[in-house]
């Protein structure tokens, strides 16, 4: 009775670790929460493109995720419309949505973005790509590919200051940001 009780339990013991293995690979893969985090790597996360290519996010340091049928991301679009017609901004941006890529680069023309379209329209829950567009307006900092910062759009102006050297040092993040990584 006893050995039969011990197999049982072992048995459950087995299985609930393979079930929280399972989940932990599955966080580790799409960010903690289902969510991108400071420090993981989107350098190979595939956005498509006009042209129908697909571009990778390490390609890029800023990324700007939106969508078009939010209402939020359309308040937002004022604020990036500052920023992208600034000569001093970074270097390299998409603005990345959800979807048709033909509804994205309305929504950016109509908005006047000088800047690389790109959208997320086939993507499995729980994917990066998916993580990656859950949340809009949001906004990515990377260097080499990796987040340094993110937070919500109307947090453009702290999240661009994460590209800048004087500002990559512990401790100067906002909280939302948790800490920026340094590789």
């Amino acid at each position: 009775m006893i050995a039969v009780r011990s197999t049982k339990t072992a048995a459950a013991l087995a299985t609930l670790a393979a079930v929280q293995f399972t989940l932990l690979a599955d966080r580790l893969e799409t960010g903690s929460d289902g969510h991108v985090a400071i420090g993981d790597d989107l350098s190979g996360v595939r956005v498509g493109g006009d042209d129908g290519r697909d571009s990778l996010l390490g390609e890029f340091q800023l990324v700007l995720v939106f969508d078009p049928e939010c209402a939020h991301s359309g308040l937002a679009a004022s604020k990036w419309e500052a920023l992208l017609r600034d000569p001093d901004r970074p270097g390299s941006i998409v603005a990345v949505a959800p979807g048709s890529f033909e509804a994205a680069a309305r929504h950016a023309a109509a908005q006047g973005w000088q800047v690389t379209v790109a959208t997320v329209d086939r993507f499995r829950p729980g994917s990066r790509e998916h993580a990656l567009v859950s949340r809009t307006p949001w906004v990515f900092a990377l260097q080499d590919g990796r987040v340094v910062a993110q937070g919500h759009g109307d947090e453009l102006a702290e999240v661009v200051a994460a590209l800048s050297p004087a500002t990559r040092t512990p401790g100067t993040a906002r909280p939302q940001f948790a800490t920026v990584y340094l590789p």
